[in-house]
């Protein structure tokens, strides 16, 4: 070969390492702090604060994995990949401030699971070859070691027994010496064979493929449940070696039910396998075997199961299951008056579930309240509809709170507010008769949040606190059931978040955390509004450097992600976080205003139209509604309207490309992690219910591969090589990248090693923010314009 040719070939592709962007940028990366989690102790008037690790390691996700069938295992210890760590536990005294490290040595933990009583947290420690489960007693300030070996890989690894005296933990099934072996010659060929009915499955990754790898799976997901006292330490094993979805005891304690998976299929990951429900008395014996599903290898969009699905105990009722069942065969285009239908189940007296309450929606969830009253969730599929009735059994009434589009967050209930139960169950809090929700309220100065009681009996409405103007709040927990002691968030455009008392409507600051990047505070920040051609109104976040002047004209980098609305006014809707505080994490794009450019994020990229045809006017709408962001910034003479980038992940990255391929709005992109062929995901995507074959042209028009010739602007193209994200595999992107290079159009390809959908390293992350600022001012702010 000859020596230009090599170096033809030298320059043209990467060398391997992380770069990092200026030591100014990387000096502010670093200094970014993660804020402790935070659980209230009310019992204790105390906070338990958990300092977090901000990034993962990339050692960390180097460690061998196994990931198959829907589960990523760490196959030293058995952990979950990607989790964060918490590194240090601190307990925060109200009536003092003070703060106390809990005498914890430094390790890698997981996250806290607090008793009802407060007198101990249970919480996981990660060693390279097991996990630990330690107890912590607040009262002695002592931990205590009550299991090692735990399993991660599907069931809870740990939980609190409704009598607070005992533990149930999912210890390993298997010793390292029983890992299944891999034959040097292939058993036989691996056969894959349609059924009587149509199976549309969307296009799941990294499934299980072969013998070895379900022998694989099966050792690294099965699990042996123990009961642990917590005084002495003794355990008990109460069920034999099983691949354990979930095992849940009665409120009483006398009963348990255990889903477990029978059978590993290679077509759909672990949460759509064969699996069977079994009743069983807290002695082990089985009683009843409740339910048992097949693979959902052969369910078309929008279908579901048939027979008691949803089995969970009431939380209000000793040992009381509830359940429900379809009642138009599961699927949504059978006409019926009614969808489902509520079941229940008492192992005193039933031998069977007992039918209840019609469902003329699609259920959607039920929130047991106490012994007289509950509230149902549906669904509408049609219309993309979202109801919520609350029953009063008692007087035999029911109560309309919610009736709107799923898309309409105006309308919305919001979050009930929760409390643990003496069974250490999640319960909504209610006190004299009333219960309490959470939810944001939207203007166009920001959003505020709120919380307001609901009384059951009448279904009154009243606010009991709500966001101050000009921050933006939120409650972390209360401190009495008469919710007149909260512990509140805040924090504003240029008050760092902070953590507060609020009692009689002041305000007490309990906590002092320092903004640790002034530089990034300082940036001006302005919630815009702006009309697209047909008169829809749209808005975003603009963000103009510190330093800027009025007047100036500035590059552009848009961000956005669309969305689909069944109308224009659910469209229109205001999301403004105007009123928080700039708070960065990883590669945000906000970075760029450091290099002198105008960052306008969430950008509202609407797609209006019936759920089953939105995306007939995809391209023209996605182009209309960027087309309308340039153009009203363009007119204020704040940018440069021929040096304007877009930006997009996923689905964003899918709209990024269409744009540049199909307009001439922008002179470059930035797509990461996106799909770009969507014959490749031919049972739908994202909200498109129909499949290929049911709509070509469609999927072939809002393909970019397909204009991959018409791409004349440059694209910077990044994927995850490990992304798991249903869809999203990186040879969309390495396809697309060979589309544009054989059609002479200019694209730089990123391959992230060890990273998933979402990226948790910080060599990732600053090695993007270099390749950002070079790509956009050398395509962009530098854009040599002809």
């Amino acid at each position: 070969m000859k020596p230009a040719i090599i170096l033809i070939m030298l320059m043209t592709t990467l060398l391997f390492g992380y770069d990092e962007p200026s030591l100014k940028i990387t000096e502010i990366f670093n200094n970014q702090k993660s804020l402790p989690g935070t659980a209230v102790l009310k019992k204790r008037n105390s906070l338990l604060l958990l300092e977090k690790t901000r990034y993962l390691p990339m050692e960390e996700l180097a460690r061998k994995t196994f990931v198959k069938g829907g589960i990523e295992i760490t196959e030293s210890n058995f952990a979950q990949k990607r989790n964060s760590y918490v590194t240090e536990f601190k307990i925060l005294d109200l009536e003092t401030k003070q703060t106390v490290t809990l005498n914890i040595p430094p390790g890698k933990y997981g996250w806290a699971d607090i008793s009802y009583d407060e007198k101990y947290f249970l919480f996981n420690e990660y060693k390279e070859d097991k996990i630990i489960l330690w107890l912590y007693d607040l009262d002695t300030n002592k931990r205590k070691k009550l299991a090692e070996g735990l399993s991660q890989a599907i069931a809870d690894a740990f939980r609190i027994m409704p009598d607070g005296k005992h533990v149930l933990a999912q210890l390993r099934a298997f010793k390292n010496s029983e890992k299944p072996g891999k034959d040097i010659i292939p058993p036989g060929p691996v056969i894959y064979e349609t059924g009587e009915k149509a199976g549309q499955l969307r296009t799941y990754p990294n499934l299980v493929s072969s013998k070895y790898e379900e022998d694989l799976f099966k050792y690294y997901s099965s699990s042996v449940p123990y009961l642990i006292d917590i005084e002495s330490g003794e355990s008990r094993k109460i069920l034999e070696p099983a691949i354990y979805r979930n095992l849940e005891y009665s409120p009483d304690g006398r009963y348990f039910i255990a889903r477990t998976i029978d059978s590993v299929s290679y077509k759909v990951p672990w949460w759509k396998f064969g699996n069977t429900y079994k009743l069983y008395n807290n002695k082990g014996k089985l009683i009843k075997v409740l339910k048992s599903e097949a693979p959902a290898v052969n369910l078309v969009a929008g279908q579901t199961v048939t027979g008691p699905r949803h089995i969970f105990w009431n939380p209000v009722k000793p040992s009381t299951l509830v359940a429900v069942e379809a009642l138009d065969g599961g699927l949504p285009k059978n006409k019926a008056e009614f969808r489902d239908r509520l079941l229940s189940f008492n192992p005193e007296k039933d031998k069977d579930f007992v039918k209840g309450r019609k469902l003329k929606f699609r259920f959607a969830g039920m929130t047991p309240i106490n012994e007289n009253y509950y509230t149902v969730s549906e669904y509408d599929r049609e219309n993309n509809w979202y109801y919520v009735t609350l029953y009063d059994m008692k007087n035999n009434k029911t109560t309309e709170l919610q009736n709107s589009s799923i898309d309409d967050h105006e309308a919305r209930l919001g979050s009930m507010f929760e409390t643990k139960n003496n069974a250490n169950d999640k319960m909504p809090l209610v006190y004299e008769n009333k219960i309490y929700f959470t939810k944001q309220e939207y203007s166009e100065e920001g959003t505020y949040p709120k919380i307001y009681s609901l009384e059951l009996d009448t279904g009154k409405k009243s606010d009991i606190w709500k966001s101050e103007r000009n921050f933006y709040e939120y409650c972390i927990g209360n401190l009495d059931d008469k919710m007149n002691k909260l512990v509140i968030h805040r924090e504003s455009p240029v008050d760092y978040p902070n953590k507060f008392i609020y009692s009689e409507g002041k305000y007490e600051k309990v906590t002092d955390y320092i903004d640790p990047t002034p530089e990034l505070t300082s940036l001006k920040k302005e919630f815009i509004t702006y009309k697209r051609k047909d008169g829809l109104e749209l808005s975003g976040m603009l963000y103009l450097p510190a330093d800027y002047k009025k007047g100036e004209r500035l590059p552009l980098l848009l961000h956005a992600y669309p969305r689909e609305y069944t109308s224009k006014e659910l469209a229109s809707q205001k999301v403004n976080y105007q009123n928080k505080f700039n708070y960065f994490w990883g590669s945000r794009d906000l970075y760029m205003c450091l290099e002198g450019f105008a960052v306008l994020e969430n950008a509202n990229i609407a797609v209006v139209g019936d759920p089953e045809t939105a995306n007939d006017t995809f391209i023209d709408q996605i182009r209309d509604c960027a087309q309308a962001a340039v153009d009203y910034l363009d007119s204020r003479e704040i940018i440069d309207p021929e040096r304007v980038a877009v930006t997009g992940h996923s689905y964003g990255a899918f709209m990024v490309v269409n744009l540049l391929a199909r307009t001439d709005i922008f002179a470059a992109g930035i797509a990461k992690n996106g799909a770009y062929n969507r014959t490749l995901t031919p049972f739908g995507f994202q909200s498109e219910r129909r499949t290929f074959w049911k709509a070509k042209d469609i999927y072939f028009n809002i393909s970019p591969f397909m204009f991959a010739d018409k791409i004349n602007e440059p694209l910077l193209l990044i994927h995850s090589l490990e992304d798991s994200n249903p869809g999203t595999y990186p040879i969309q992107s390495k396809r697309l990248y060979q589309a544009i290079e054989g059609n002479g159009g200019t694209c730089r390809y990123l391959e992230l090693p060890l990273e998933d959908h979402s990226y948790v390293t910080k060599e990732t992350h600053l090695h993007l923010l270099a390749e950002y600022i070079d790509f956009l001012n050398k395509y962009v702010k530098n854009r040599k314009i002809k």
